[in-house]
C-alpha cells in the first residue's frame, strides 16, 4: 500500500500546551470513514453538521477526574488546527465532534489528559489510531453511542 493511501486512513488529535503564552494548540485529522459512519448512523450529512472543538477543564475529585466546565468552539469545514488562548495550568481534555440537529454533541476524536508540568516541558498526550482500517469494519451494521450524565475519565 502506498504512503499516500495510508495517510487517508490515519487519524489523530494532538493537544500541545505552551505554558509561557497560556496557549493550547490542537491539531487533528479525521478519517473519511468516520464522517461516512456519522452520516449513515444519524441520517445527517457530516458536511452540514456544525463542527465543534470542545475544551473540557478537568478537576480532581477523590481518585477521579471529572469535567468541571467545558467550552464549545465552532470550527469551519476543512480546518485541521486551532489555537486556544487563556488556558491555565489545570488539566484539560479536547474533543473534536459535531453538534447534531437536536443540539447534542457527538465526539469523534478525543485527547487524553493534557496538562503543563511546572518543572519540565509540557506533557503532551494524544489519541492515535492504527493507519489501516480493520477488515471486519465492512461487516459492521451498527454503531453504539453511549451518553452518561456524569462522565469519569
Amino acid at each position: 500500500m502506498s504512503e499516500s493511501i495510508k495517510a487517508v486512513h490515519h487519524e489523530y488529535i494532538r493537544a500541545i500546551f505552551q505554558k509561557e503564552e497560556s496557549l493550547l494548540k490542537v491539531y487533528w485529522q479525521l478519517a473519511p470513514q468516520k464522517r461516512t459512519l456519522f452520516s449513515l448512523y444519524f441520517n445527517e450529512s457530516y458536511n452540514d453538521a456544525i463542527k465543534i472543538l470542545r475544551l473540557s477543564k478537568l478537576v480532581r475529585r477523590s481518585q477521579w477526574l471529572s469535567i468541571e466546565k467545558y467550552n464549545d468552539i465552532p470550527i469551519r469545514e476543512g480546518c485541521n488546527h486551532w489555537t486556544i488562548s487563556g488556558v491555565n495550568h489545570s488539566p484539560y481534555m479536547v474533543e473534536l465532534g459535531v453538534k447534531q440537529a437536536n443540539n447534542k454533541f457527538f465526539a469523534m476524536l478525543r485527547t487524553k489528559l493534557v496538562q503543563a508540568s511546572e518543572e519540565r516541558l509540557p506533557i503532551v498526550e494524544q489519541l492515535q489510531t492504527d493507519s489501516t482500517t480493520p477488515a471486519w469494519t465492512e461487516f459492521v451494521s451498527s454503531y453504539s453511542y453511549y451518553q452518561s450524565g456524569g462522565r469519569h475519565i
